[in-house]
């Protein structure tokens, strides 16, 4: 009982975080998208998602 206990909360925390993990990298890439300039650290040369003047 205990040990299903352990291992549901256990499960419980590894998802959580790699959710959080997931949300912050997203984050992440949006701020990067929006404020970022030709320097991005995520998008390569071939992102043709905005133009550049």
């Amino acid at each position: 009982m205990v040990l299903e206990f352990f291992w549901f909360a256990f499960g419980l925390v590894v998802t959580v975080s790699i959710i959080a993990i997931g949300a912050y990298i997203g984050t992440l890439r949006a701020l990067d998208t929006f404020y970022g300039d030709g320097n991005s650290m995520f998008l390569s040369e071939e992102f043709h998602g905005r133009q550049e003047p």
